[in-house]
């Protein structure tokens, strides 16, 4: 469950620079599946308790990237509208996924009220993970 085939998809650009690609990690059927099972409790809980934003939009079973555009089009249009100045700020987080730091999220994880014992499922999931990067089907 904590092994991983990597597999790199060709993005754009030249295909012999390595930042074109994008690592895809092939996960086993049953690693996807036990996934599947903790995020649909892990949102249950965080929805129930109300601890996601509205404005979260991904992730979100129901809201597109569409939702996203739809309601800040909304917002700007009604703040200039009442006469304000709008003034927007983009961010490209593309490989923010890349870069989540598991400390952290295993103490925001506790902050919001997970028990020791999930606490300590999470923690053993994310450690000591394996992966190889397989090539034109090959290692």
């Amino acid at each position: 469950m904590k092994f991983a085939k990597v597999v790199p998809i060709f993005k754009q650009g030249s295909r012999f620079v390595c930042n074109n690609y994008r690592p895809i990690s092939v996960l086993s059927s049953i690693s996807k599946i036990f996934e599947k099972c903790i995020f649909n409790q892990l949102m249950f809980y965080f929805t129930n308790n109300k601890m996601i934003s509205p404005k979260q939009y991904g992730f979100r079973p129901g809201l597109t990237t569409s939702d996203c555009l739809i309601d800040l089009i909304e917002e700007i249009t009604s703040s200039l509208d009442q006469g304000h100045y709008v003034v927007s700020l983009f961010l490209d987080l593309s490989k923010a996924f890349d870069t989540v730091n598991h400390q952290i999220l295993l103490n925001k994880l506790k902050f919001y009220g997970l028990q020791q014992s999930e606490y300590n499922w999470f923690q053993a999931y994310l450690s000591n993970r394996k992966q190889q990067v397989y090539v034109n089907g090959g290692i």
